[in-house]
């Protein structure tokens, strides 16, 4: 088994004759339930099981401030991040966007990346840091080119 197997429900896996070497019908007695419709399913069989492995971390953002901003001026931005799952003990870098909806992947979100911030040091199960960066607003002009003509 991986050292790193996350704990969630996997599926096992057998399959007998895998290259199809095997002249062989498969029968309406020995269909696979699983995939009835695929030629030679009673080759292969699959069943969930739990596994109780390693827990990865789990970092969730919160209390994210930040006050209302003019373009060309700085924006100082602080955020808290708490780790939810394992511990560990690398670093982590946190990105701050500015989006035009809540959800960066939103169909037609506009957004704009303002940089990365270096988290140095692990974060233990439940632990949480809070981090502070300003950044200065790009002077940013947008509009509509209107046809006048008609």
């Amino acid at each position: 088994m991986p050292d790193d197997l996350a704990t969630g429900t996997y599926y096992i896996s057998a399959w007998s004759d895998s290259y199809d070497v095997v002249f062989e019908d498969t029968l309406a007695t020995n269909l696979n339930p699983d995939d009835p419709n695929e030629i030679d399913s009673n080759n292969y069989s699959a069943r969930a099981v739990q596994i109780l492995g390693k827990d990865k971390p789990d970092l969730s953002v919160s209390n994210v401030q930040a006050p209302s901003a003019q373009a060309g001026q700085p924006l100082t931005v602080s955020w808290t991040v708490q780790n939810q799952g394992e511990p560990f003990d690398n670093s982590t870098y946190d990105g701050v966007w500015i989006s035009s909806t809540p959800n960066l992947e939103d169909p037609g979100n506009q957004r704009w990346f303002l940089g990365a911030v270096k988290h140095t040091g692990g974060l233990g199960q439940g632990q949480s840091y809070t981090a502070q960066q300003t950044f200065t607003l790009a002077t940013v002009s947008a509009g509509r080119v209107c046809d006048r003509s008609g």
